[in-house]
């Protein structure tokens, strides 16, 4: 698993932690839901996630996002 994301990808980690799908994530970043889910793909590998689920799971484990962190 690599340790690096993006402050997108981490945005978007974010969001998903905090219930949100591509579809309401996308007019929050002003991007396209097929660019947030283009991300999610991404997260999801690097991660080795099935689903946003299981890739908040493993980047809360991973350090890469805690409960109580804000945006950037």
């Amino acid at each position: 698993m690599k340790s690096a994301i993006g402050i997108r990808e981490h945005n978007i980690l974010l969001l998903l932690r905090d219930g949100e799908t591509p579809k309401t994530i996308a007019p929050m970043l002003g991007i396209s839901v097929s660019t947030v889910k283009f991300y999610c793909r991404v997260l999801y590998a690097r991660l080795g996630a099935n689903n946003a689920c299981h890739a908040v799971v493993l980047a809360l484990r991973a350090g890469w996002i805690t409960l109580g962190e804000e945006q950037r």
